[in-house]
């Protein structure tokens, strides 16, 4: 199966025990090693020339001339048991951390941004702020029409049949703007 890859990715797909890069039509997947771009890696206690690689036996890290290999037990568990295919799917949303923590030992975490996905939180902004301005412009008409006294049930069907469609855009207005903050708040950062 050929697969193409965004250019997001420098990908090195260098097949386990062959040293020439293999073009892309001929890209196996499931037994290449990819470099991670520097652009989605953020670098803790590293040099800035690090380069942060992957494969299926795990994450691998080039600082120099050294290439080590980062332990299961310092993976995120969000990475454990991926595969190759995985790990490009995250990195075009998601970042990596790699810290080093010791002398030759390396942690590589997720960066994640906020949880939600945008969808979920555009709807409940848009009901929310649509049931927020609506309470307000209709709960103004009756307070207005309460002080009429006798003359309410009058009032109120006057003020809602000239105001009410002001209301109701003015909501529609506020429910969109609201929407779009709650989309933005909780989706991919």
């Amino acid at each position: 199966m050929t697969y193409k890859l965004s250019l997001l990715f420098l990908v090195t797909a260098v097949s386990v025990g062959a040293n020439p890069p293999i073009p892309l039509d001929e890209l196996d997947l499931y037994n290449a090693t990819i470099l991670i771009p520097q652009e989605r890696v953020q670098l803790c206690n590293i040099e800035d020339a690090a380069q942060l690689f992957y494969n299926e036996d795990g994450f691998f890290v080039d600082e120099g001339d050294v290439r080590r290999r980062i332990q299961s037990c310092d993976t995120d568990p969000l990475f454990e048991k991926r595969t190759v295919n995985d790990i490009i799917k995250y990195s075009m949303h998601g970042k990596f951390r790699v810290t080093k923590v010791g002398d030759g030992d390396y942690r590589v975490s997720s960066i994640v941004g906020l949880r939600g996905g945008g969808a979920g939180g555009a709807t409940v902004g848009f009901w929310a702020g649509k049931f927020i301005a609506s309470f307000v412009g209709h709960g103004a008409i009756h307070l207005v029409a309460a002080c009429t006294g006798p003359a309410y049930p009058v009032t109120v069907l006057a003020l809602e049949s000239t105001v009410g469609p002001m209301v109701e855009t003015a909501s529609t207005a506020v429910a969109v703007g609201a929407g779009i903050l709650g989309g933005v708040a909780t989706g991919p950062v």
